[in-house]
């Protein structure tokens, strides 16, 4: 989009996940940014109020400053835009517009008039390559932060216009209003189009009928006049609309927007009598309705869902026509007719069950002519050929060989084949779900728990950013490190040769001379290293447990009854063999001339199967609220593997912690041999979901 600056995206999950190092990607960007300007922004994309906003000239880029801030920091994904150079000014002060756009239903969006130009304190000036924060980072909150900061200095942009204008700035103009105009639609084409372009990315933007939000999109005005989108904001804050001037103007978004989502319902001053106090009173009614209606009143907190005759379709605001400060920039036609959207909303908004909890999922499945569903079982999934003779059984499910959308469709595929668009419109179910980034990435499971005071769940899991070309590149990841002098299992790519590595380095020094040793590293994830407790130690052996864990609709959890023990030994010359055995086993058969370890384990059966059960339960509970990070969907399922070590608490009981989560419908290795579990996963959450009308039982 021409109207955007140079914007790079920096993903440091996705960087890690492709083995790429970071700094060798931010010097290629460096790269290609040498033509596109010398001072840059860069700002975490989940960051607001002006947090994590920091300014560097090309030069910077890629230096220590730089990686400094991305490994402290705990975002993920990170803007590198262009600094607008040069910009026009107000009063020698660099600004930014501040723009409301609501949109509402599937989808119709609207720009308010009030636009506020919002100064900086400092003026524009650059000294020997020297910038000043508060010149050239013209956010609210940042410039609230100035010692001489006073409220007020904000205003309108027609105001602005006018200012152009009296002092001979744009001679091509006749009139302050004639200015604002152009401003204005150019503004209005720019934010038309974003809206437009979200068509293309229904898993990013999934508008819905009855529902609407208020965006705040920032933009800039260049020496030139051309008009630059800067960032789209939600759950913008009103605290910039202070002072006599913008206080007035706030009451009259507020009091549009409510006459715009609700059709009238809300209706201002200005067309129905109804003030802006009235409308936030429980007991206010509008007079929207004709007399002669069935319907003559309409609740004004309500929620309309049905159509009903306007009593002027030629009225300014609300459903009866534009607002003159409120015009249209984008609508399209509806999705839904009727009470169709309706439906589609409430499966979208189904109450979410957690394990041992008596709720269950289920959703509202479309059936062809025949009476059949449509199911397609991708051929090279490592778990086709059992899942495909499960579900043939089933005489509700047709199998065809290629996907039905016009009916209810069922895939069964890879997480990056899934077509996403059917899923987010309720038109198809998929194996897997859209966001669940915060469950599978290590890292990031750690960090949550540990906002949600369950860190205990799993050992400290950190990820580290180390430049190696740097002289003092050892004492910097001792001072990372700080305290934590303990053993790490430590995972990173060899430097040279660009393979991934794991070992586990029993201190800080170790670590150091296992970087050094492969050629060094850029990248490291670190998880703390859990000693075996003296019951369960033997020489070269690691013990691991690995449950299969169901996800279903929003949210169902079943967790697989019988868990998998694995025991790695490996001999003097690092010939690795393993021990792979159901911990249900050691239970019906006696095992003890097999060792003193098989026995301890057959003993604590029952707690090591309720403390697993407690654990998936507590990471599903942190996960509830977080739904950038897991969002469970009505219409999605899948079945993911927990990887333990076993520990033992102050009394001697055993205590699992978890050390990751995998999906194990893309990872052969995790539940391998168990392509009937994987075939019984499928089989139980269609049954959940409504699909089958049978029901199983994990095993």
């Amino acid at each position: 989009m021409s109207a955007i600056p140079r914007t790079h995206i920096v993903d440091l999950v996705e960087l890690q996940e492709e083995e790429e190092e970071l700094c060798d990607h931010l010097e290629n960007i460096k790269h290609e940014l040498e033509k596109d300007g010398n001072l840059w922004v860069l700002k975490a994309s989940d960051s607001n109020r002006g947090q994590d906003v920091h300014l560097f000239s090309l030069d910077e880029i890629a230096k220590p400053k730089m990686m400094d801030i991305l490994k402290s920091s705990q975002s993920n994904v990170w803007l590198l835009q262009r600094c607008i150079d040069p910009p026009m000014l107000y009063r020698d002060r660099k600004f930014h517009l501040r723009v409301l756009a609501v949109a509402k239903g599937d989808l119709e969006v609207r720009v308010h008039k009030n636009i506020v130009v919002i100064p900086a304190h400092s003026q524009y000036t650059k000294r020997d390559g020297m910038v000043d924060r508060y010149a050239f980072l013209t956010n609210h909150c940042i410039q609230s932060t100035h010692d001489d900061f006073s409220k007020g200095k904000s205003l309108l942009l027609q105001d602005f216009c006018k200012e152009l204008i009296d002092e001979g700035k744009m001679a091509g103009f006749a009139s302050a209003d004639d200015l604002f105009q152009h401003f204005f639609k150019k503004i209005c084409d720019i934010i038309s189009e974003v809206f437009a372009s979200s068509k293309l990315c229904p898993a990013g933007f999934f508008p819905l009928p009855h529902c609407f939000e208020i965006f705040g999109c920032d933009m800039m005005i260049d020496e030139s006049g051309q008009v630059w989108l800067l960032e789209i904001n939600s759950d913008p804050s009103f605290a910039l609309y202070e002072g006599e001037k913008l206080e007035p103007k706030l009451k009259e978004i507020i009091e549009d927007v409510l006459d715009f989502v609700l059709d009238g319902g809300a209706a201002s001053k200005h067309q129905d009598g109804v003030s802006g106090d009235e409308v936030c009173n429980d007991k206010t009614w509008s007079s929207w309705w004709t007399e002669n209606s069935n319907l003559t009143s309409v609740y004004v907190a309500g929620f309309p869902f049905y159509k009903r005759e306007k009593q002027n379709v030629t009225a300014q605001g609300g459903g009866g026509g534009e607002r003159e400060g409120f015009p249209c920039v984008h609508a399209r036609p509806p999705k839904y007719e009727g009470f169709a959207g309706l439906k589609v909303l409430r499966s979208l908004l189904r109450t979410s069950a957690l394990v041992n909890k008596e709720c269950k999922t289920s959703t509202i499945t479309s059936f062809s002519k025949t009476g059949k569903s449509t199911c397609f079982v991708q051929k090279f999934t490592w778990f086709s050929e059992e899942v495909t003779r499960t579900l043939s059984n089933h005489q509700e499910i047709c199998m065809r060989e290629e996907l039905q959308f016009e009916t209810t469709s069922i895939q069964i595929c890879f997480y990056r084949d899934v077509t996403w668009d059917k899923v987010l419109k309720g038109q198809m179910l998929s194996n897997h779900y859209h966001m669940r980034r915060g469950l599978l990435g290590r890292v990031n499971l750690f960090l949550l728990l540990d906002a949600a005071e369950q860190q205990d769940l799993m050992p400290v899991t950190l990820r580290l950013k180390v430049d190696v070309t740097r002289d003092d590149w050892k004492q910097h990841l001792a001072d990372l490190l700080g305290s934590r002098d303990v053993a790490w299992r430590v995972q990173c790519m060899h430097e040279t040769d660009g393979y991934k590595i794991t070992s586990v380095c029993s201190c800080t020094e170790e670590l150091i001379s296992f970087l050094k040793d492969n050629g060094g590293s850029k990248s490291i994830v670190l998880q703390q290293y859990l000693t075996p407790p003296p019951q369960l130690q033997a020489p070269n052996e690691t013990l691991s447990i690995k449950v299969a864990v169901l996800a279903v609709g929003n949210l169902q959890i079943y967790i697989q009854q019988d868990p998998t023990i694995c025991i790695k030994r490996v001999d003097g010359e690092k010939n690795t063999c393993q021990d792979t055995f159901c911990l249900q086993s050691l239970e019906t058969h006696e095992s003890s001339s097999r060792g003193p370890i098989y026995d301890l384990l057959r003993s604590w059966g029952q707690v090591i199967r309720r403390e697993l059960s407690l654990c998936v339960e507590k990471v599903f509970d942190a996960l509830s609220n977080k739904r950038t990070q897991f969002l469970a969907m009505p219409n999605c399922f899948e079945l993911f593997c927990f990887t333990f070590a076993l520990s033992v608490d102050r009394e001697g009981k055993p205590c699992p912690r978890l050390l990751k989560v995998e999906s194990a419908m893309e990872v052969q290795d995790v539940l391998q041999g168990q392509q009937q579990l994987v075939a019984t996963a499928v089989e139980l959450a269609l049954s959940g979901l409504g699909v089958l009308s049978s029901t199983c039982e994990t095993q």
